[in-house]
């Protein structure tokens, strides 16, 4: 149950749906930012350089996202752990996750949050749990 209050170790699962064309859907596990850790993020930001804003994004989306579904071309888990696989995310499903963990935006519905979780299916260190 979502409260608005952010437990200690508080983690939520999300879901991106697909963007045709763009990205595929993703389902994920995450700690949202509290407030002081969202204005940390994004303090002096105007006055970063653009790798500077670029690492902190990635850092903090490699920190909040504990666990997803996200895989390659070749059907490998990548690491939701490295900041370095946020880099090669495409723009929009960055901003879309990034959104999610400040607190901007919900995620979206699930369409199979009804069923069961399947096991095995999540990957922290990309190889598999």
């Amino acid at each position: 149950m979502t409260t608005g209050f952010i437990e200690d170790g508080y983690t939520l699962d999300g879901f991106v749906k697909e963007l045709p064309g763009i990205y595929g859907a993703v389902r994920f596990k995450y700690r949202p930012l509290t407030v002081e850790q969202r204005v940390r993020l994004f303090e002096n930001w105007a006055s970063l350089p653009a790798l500077d804003q670029i690492s902190r994004t990635t850092g903090a989306l490699a920190k909040q996202i504990v666990q997803w579904d996200m895989k390659d071309a070749k059907g490998r888990p990548i690491a939701c752990t490295e900041p370095r696989s946020f880099r090669r995310l495409s723009p929009p499903l960055h901003e879309r996750l990034l959104d999610i963990v400040c607190g901007i935006n919900a995620p979206d519905s699930d369409p199979d949050a009804a069923t069961a979780e399947p096991e095995g299916n999540y990957a922290e260190t990309g190889t598999g749990n």
